[in-house]
């Protein structure tokens, strides 16, 4: 009797795999983190990482109109909300009697990069995944005239995360387009957009910022933004970004059988709300165009995704500290010249997204420039967008 019982006991290697076991399933998933955040990894360069077969689904924009001056009666300051009721558009019902007085522009102090006049940059230009495509130049910065570039004197130039100065920004949000009761601090503003290109550009690939609500204000012109929220560039089935100097990219092609997608072209007097770690490509359209994203820090992502907003926030400071020290010789000062870290960014995209050359048609950037192209042509009917 004594030997079966003896026999029945568990053992105790089987003992012990149950707290591994435990520790295991614990963590696991902590692990993974590290693993995709806290340690350099090597970006995939086989292209059947970057085709897909998911259907993308165009979904709808959440829009509430308001009338000039008015603004106060359907907002009550910034939107900061998680997920897609955070993302919203408020739209100026009248925007006709917007006329942009271009003299609040006229001082050398926008920072600029050099629009590229070849003959396949036309209908539109650039790539969506791709920052390196030809037809803007982002390794050389200078400074230009704000007002030469809107009234068409300087068409080769694009204003990018820049700095307008004080007077400009008094006269944009009191005069020009009054955004009480939202408060902005003009002295904080670096992400100012300047643009008076001949043809309509992809200027942004497809990129997000893991740390920090936006609200971007259309004043003059329009883009259009083409948008994923943040479970489909979370995802491991999504785009399942990952931390860059100064952004976040796609580490692979969606996965998933379908995902949701937001397509919008903005108008003067738009302000549109858009949370965190929503991926967004952007094209911006032909003519004069003034466009601001002012950034607002989110602390609760802190909470929800702490490994990415710990990884993106080291990439930061620690790279703009490091580029501080390797300014490019020439006449722009500390403050002015983003030109290191605009290069970093570069070289990452260039190795990363190397595989995006391949012209498979499940080639996921051969899909998203579609998307984006057939928007955009129908928007602007050009001879061009008739080839395609």
């Amino acid at each position: 009797m004594a030997s079966d019982l003896k026999q029945t006991r568990p053992s105790f290697k089987f003992l012990a795999l149950v707290p591994l076991t435990l520790i295991a399933l614990i963590f696991q998933p902590i692990y993974e983190q590290y693993r995709r955040h806290m340690r350099v990894r090597k970006p995939p360069t086989s292209f059947e990482e970057w085709r897909t077969k998911t259907e993308f689904v165009p979904q709808e924009m959440a829009i509430t109109y308001y009338e000039r001056g008015e603004l106060h009666k359907v907002l009550d300051g910034w939107r900061v909300e998680k997920g897609e009721p955070g993302f919203h558009v408020y739209r100026l019902k009248d925007n006709t009697d917007l006329k942009m007085d271009m003299s609040f522009f006229d001082a050398k102090d926008v920072r600029v990069f050099d629009v590229k006049d070849k003959k396949n940059c036309t209908a539109l230009a650039g790539t969506v995944l791709r920052n390196d495509h030809n037809c803007v130049d982002r390794y050389t910065v200078r400074l230009s005239n704000g007002k030469d570039i809107l009234d068409g004197t300087e068409r080769n130039a694009y204003g990018s995360f820049t700095k307008f100065s004080g007077r400009t920004m008094d006269y944009l949000t009191e005069e020009y387009l009054n955004v009480n009761p939202i408060e902005i601090d003009p002295a904080a503003v670096e992400n100012g957009f300047i643009s008076n290109l001949q043809q309509s550009t992809i200027t942004a690939q497809l990129h997000c910022n893991p740390m920090t609500m936006s609200m971007a204000i259309q004043y003059l012109g329009k883009k259009t933004w083409l948008f994923f929220g943040d479970k489909e560039s979370n995802g491991k089935d999504g785009w399942e970004i990952v931390p860059a100097p100064l952004a976040a990219y796609p580490s692979h092609a969606p996965r998933a059988k379908k995902m949701k997608y937001f397509l919008y072209t903005s108008q003067p007097g738009d302000i549109m709300f858009f949370p965190p770690s929503w991926s967004h490509a952007v094209v911006t359209h032909a003519g004069p165009n003034v466009m601001i994203n002012f950034r607002q820090l989110f602390l609760k992502q802190f909470f929800f995704q702490p490994f990415l907003s710990l990884h993106s926030f080291y990439n930061n400071k620690y790279l703009k500290a490091l580029e501080d020290e390797k300014l490019t010789k020439g006449s722009l000062s500390k403050d002015q010249n983003n030109h290191g870290e605009k290069s970093v960014t570069n070289e990452f995209t260039r190795i990363f997204h190397k595989p995006f050359s391949e012209s498979h048609p499940d080639n996921v950037e051969n899909v998203m420039n579609r998307l984006l192209v057939e928007h955009v042509c129908k928007l602007e009917n050009h001879s061009e967008c008739k080839k395609r």
